[in-house]
């Protein structure tokens, strides 16, 4: 349980200072961490993924 709390934590930290990226592949590229996170995550198949892939 205080696992989940700390990845929330995380996370929301961690999207609340994307704005602070200006470089969009540093943005991109931390995306993508974000994503690799998650539980389950399945980032080679995920739409959003597959679009900063051919960006």
């Amino acid at each position: 349980r205080d696992q989940k709390i700390l990845l929330g934590v995380v996370i929301e930290m961690w999207v609340d200072h994307m704005d602070s990226i200006t470089h969009p592949e540093r943005r991109k590229l931390s995306s993508l961490a974000l994503l690799g996170t998650t539980k389950g995550s399945r980032a080679a198949s995920c739409p959003m993924t597959q679009a900063y892939q051919t960006s």
